[in-house]
């Protein structure tokens, strides 16, 4: 039987597609006096149960959801890792109404691919996480995508 927190873990790893335990026990234990070792005990009972997903090639392990089809050596996690992380800093500075990973807006390549569309304050963001550097030409590309999909941010 899995509890409320149980069914909202799996829910932030299949949203995420990969979190480290140290994330899942902020973001779900962080009310009680040991976070980590109660992460590790029901990380541990959902992995056992064939609830989640876990790869041992990081330290802290990391986890992924039962919808996700990721390789557990995967050279995205970081990037994944990544969003959870901007995620987890939005939070501090207020209360996000929504936050979408990688949402899809019309065909591949011909609509917005944005890492992020959150709304924040009210106001809609899309955001791209980038852990390496763009040249301004493949930037600026990413950019003529999205203007033209969204022709309102125009203004922006």
């Amino acid at each position: 039987m899995l509890t409320d927190r149980d069914k909202a873990i799996i829910k932030d790893l299949n949203r995420f597609r990969v979190m480290a335990r140290d994330s899942i026990a902020e973001l779900h234990f962080a009310g009680l006096k040991n976070p980590k070792y109660a992460a590790n005990n029901v990380l541990l009972r959902l992995l056992r149960d064939g609830q989640i997903q876990r790869s041992t090639s990081f330290t802290p392990f990391v986890y992924f959801g039962p919808e996700v089809s990721m390789k557990q050596n995967s050279a995205k996690i970081g990037h994944f890792l990544a969003i959870l992380k901007v995620y987890k800093e939005m939070r501090k500075l207020g209360k996000l109404e929504s936050f979408w990973v990688e949402p899809k807006y019309g065909m591949k390549g011909i609509g917005a691919e944005p890492d992020i569309y959150c709304m924040y304050r009210g106001t809609g963001f899309f955001i791209e996480v980038q852990r390496t550097i763009y040249s301004d030409k493949l930037m600026g590309k990413k950019n003529r995508a999205l203007f033209r999909f969204i022709p309102w941010q125009h203004s922006c």
